[in-house]
């Protein structure tokens, strides 16, 4: 389980791997965070697993708000992967994905033209 941070002062966009396709964890960090005074505003994506949290970095900071998930088991600083390192696996799944549909359609149109090839020997 690895985590990727991303912060600009006023936003801090964290990847929590707890999250991801859970939606009840996913409204619990969100009603965590609600909670606490100079967060603007919280967005939760289950689907990619990521919050993203806008704040006012004159009543609050980005170790402050990663202290809160800390405290709650939602964050391991240990296990923050870098930019480079979550860029190359975001590269290697998106070109994992584009070589199985190659594949698939290749397939799919090599199986089409054969079925055809079949029926016109059987007629």
């Amino acid at each position: 389980m690895r985590y990727y941070i991303h912060h600009t002062p006023g936003r801090l966009r964290i990847k929590i791997p707890q999250i991801k396709h859970r939606p009840y964890r996913a409204k619990s960090v969100h009603d965590l965070l609600t909670g606490h005074g100079g967060l603007d505003k919280v967005e939760v994506n289950t689907a990619t697993g990521s919050v993203v949290v806008h704040y006012n970095p004159e009543v609050v900071s980005c170790d402050q708000i990663l202290n809160v998930l800390k405290y709650n088991d939602l964050y391991d600083e240990s296990k923050v992967i870098s930019e480079a390192e979550y860029r190359s696996r975001t590269s290697a799944k998106a070109g994992q994905a584009l070589g199985k549909a190659v594949f698939g359609w290749a397939m799919g149109r090599v199986l089409n033209a054969s079925g055809l090839s079949f029926l016109t020997a059987l007629i």
